[in-house]
C-alpha cells in the first residue's frame, strides 16, 4: 500500500468543516470552533483531539440554540484518552514501561481528529496487550527526535518501542489495522487454525495477495514461536499455523515432514515451499523473498512495496499499454528462471 499523503487519504476533510486550534502557550485556554456539517466526524471527535493537546475549554457552534447548549454541555465532560507528551515526557514515560506504541502527530493537520480517534479506538486493545500508548507532536519534537525513533516521512509516525528497539509501522493505519501491526511487532498476530477451518484460510487468502502456511507439531512450543517471531516485522502479509494434515493438502503441502512452510500466492506461483532451517530469521528471510507476485506491476499503491523490498536486485520492464500483456507472459517466465540469482 502507498503512503498516502494527506491531501488523498482517508484523512482528507469536507471543506465544510473548520476546526482551528489556536497555538499559544501552555496556559493558555484553547478554544476550538467546531461548526456542524453532514460529514461523518462529530464534534465529539473534534473535542477529543484538543483535549489530547490540552485544550480546557471546547467551544461549539449552532444556529439552533437548544442544539448548541446541549452539545457544548456533552463536550465539555470529554476526558482526552491519551495526553500529548513533550519530548522530555515521552523519554521517561519509555524509560517506565517496555512497550510504548509512539505516536508523532501534527496537531495543524484537518486529518488530526481522524487520528486521534483511530488511536483511541485501539487504545483499548493495546492496554490489554501491555502497549503504553503516547503521543507527541512531531512538529514540536523536530525531525531529529523523530529520525533517531526511526519514524521518516510526513506525519504521523508510528513506531512501536519494544525494551529499548524500535519498530516503525508504515503508513496510517486505523484501529483494526494499528492493533494488528502491534500485535505483529510482538509475535502475536499468527492465526491458529484448527483441521475444520480450511474455509478461514481460504478467506484470508482471497483478503490478501498471499499467505505463510505453517504446518507444526504443536501451536505452542518452539516451533510456534520461531514462526511468530518471523512475523514480526512482515506486515503485508497473513501468517497461519495448523497443525491439521488435511489443510496442508488443500494447499498442495505434499510433504510429511513437520514443521514446514510454505508461502500460498493467488496466481503465478500459487505455491512456494521453504526447506531451509526452522529458525524465525530464515522463514523471515524466505517470506520476505517470496511474498511477492513474479512480477509486480507499478502503480500508486505498489510503489511503496517495491522501494522498501529487501530484494535489492530488481528488473524493470517497460511496454506501451498495447503491447503490456503480449509480453507479460514472456517477462513472467523470465523472473522464475531467475529468480534468486
Amino acid at each position: 500500500m502507498a503512503r498516502p499523503t494527506m491531501s488523498n487519504s482517508r484523512y482528507a476533510l469536507p471543506p465544510l468543516l473548520l476546526f482551528l486550534l489556536l497555538t499559544l502557550s501552555p496556559s493558555s485556554i484553547l478554544s476550538p470552533i467546531i461548526s456542524p456539517s453532514p460529514a461523518t466526524l462529530s464534534p465529539v471527535a473534534f473535542a477529543t483531539a484538543a483535549k489530547v493537546i490540552g485544550a480546557e475549554r471546547v467551544t461549539y457552534k449552532h444556529a439552533d440554540p437548544d442544539e448548541h447548549e446541549k452539545v457544548e454541555a456533552a463536550l465539555g465532560k470529554i476526558k482526552a484518552p491519551v495526553q500529548a507528551l513533550t519530548e522530555p515526557t515521552l523519554r521517561k514515560t519509555i524509560a517506565e514501561h517496555s512497550r510504548v506504541l509512539v505516536v508523532f502527530f501534527n496537531k495543524e493537520d484537518k486529518a488530526f481528529p481522524l487520528l486521534v480517534d483511530d488511536v483511541s479506538g485501539a487504545k483499548e486493545e493495546l492496554t490489554k496487550l501491555g502497549v503504553t500508548v503516547a503521543m507527541v507532536d512531531g512538529v514540536a519534537a523536530g525531525e531529529s527526535v523523530r529520525e533517531e525513533f526511526k519514524a521518516y516521512g510526513e506525519l504521523p509516525n508510528f513506531v512501536l518501542v519494544r525494551d529499548g528497539a524500535f519498530r516503525p509501522i508504515r503508513g496510517y493505519p486505523q484501529s483494526d489495522e494499528l492493533i494488528t501491526f502491534v500485535k505483529k511487532r510482538l509475535g502475536l498476530a499468527v492465526t491458529h487454525l484448527s483441521a475444520s477451518d480450511s474455509h478461514k484460510a481460504h478467506s484470508l487468502l482471497s483478503a490478501s495477495n498471499a499467505i505463510a502456511l505453517a504446518v507444526l507439531h504443536s501451536l505452542k512450543g518452539p516451533e510456534a514461536e520461531a514462526f511468530a517471531e518471523a512475523s514480526r516485522d512482515i506486515d503485508d502479509i497473513e501468517f497461519v499455523a495448523t497443525t491439521g494434515a488435511n489443510i496442508a493438502t488443500e494447499f498442495r503441502i505434499v510433504s510429511k515432514q513437520r514443521p514446514t512452510v510454505a508461502v500460498i500466492k493467488k496466481e503465478d506461483e500459487k505455491f512456494v515451499a521453504y526447506d531451509g532451517p526452522f529458525t524465525s530469521t530464515g522463514i523471515a528471510a524466505f517470506v520476505t523473498a517470496n511474498k511477492l507476485p513474479l512480477v509486480t506491476t507499478y502503480d500508486e499503491d505498489s510503489q511503496y512495496t517495491i522501494f522498501n523490498s529487501a530484494i535489492k536486485k530488481q528488473v524493470l520492464f517497460l511496454a506501451t499499454p498495447e503491447t503490456y500483456s503480449e509480453h507479460l507472459p514472456v517477462v513472467k517466465e523470465a523472473a522464475r528462471r531467475v529468480k534468486g540469482l
